[in-house]
């Protein structure tokens, strides 16, 4: 793939997640937000500016149409994770990392034939707004055993 498609696939993704802004949640009984965070963490994995492999971009992107739908549907959750994690925030018109508390809710369903996780982070009492979207954990069989591929199974960097 070249980087004038992935480039392509990014702008149609990001006019749709415009559109969005925001989705209520039955199992958290209120509003996720979709803020640029979000957006911007499909493309990087971290906040040094590290860019995902341009195809698993390329993945998210294209099921990052679904992730207001689970979110809109979900009654149940199927993981949560607490920890303490430095996070960028605005003081003094100023950004600096500071340690906050860091919650993230995993919400996995089955949609338009395609099972998906979608993650939604709080940092303190903040609002809670989308953090990403993962297509299922897969595995390979191999000669070590099973491997993941793509996907650590930690909520915060995924």
């Amino acid at each position: 793939m070249s980087m004038d498609e992935l480039n392509e696939i990014r702008e149609k993704a990001r006019e749709l997640y415009k559109e969005i802004e925001e989705v209520h949640c039955p199992f958290l009984k209120e509003k996720v937000v979709f803020t640029s965070v979000g957006f911007n963490h499909i493309q990087y994995k971290n906040h040094k500016g590290k860019q995902r492999h341009k195809n698993v971009q390329q993945i998210r992107y294209k099921i990052l149409k679904l992730a207001h739908k689970v979110l809109r549907d979900s009654k149940t959750l199927q993981e949560y994770e607490e920890q303490s994690l430095f996070v960028e925030v605005k003081q003094n018109k100023r950004k600096e990392r500071i340690l906050k508390p860091v919650r993230f809710f995993g919400f996995i369903a089955i949609i338009d034939e395609r099972k998906v996780k979608v993650i939604v982070r709080q940092v303190g009492n903040g609002k809670k707004h989308f953090w990403s979207i993962i297509p299922n954990w897969r595995t390979r069989k191999s000669k070590e055993g099973n491997k993941f591929l793509n996907y650590t199974g930690n909520m915060a960097k995924d």
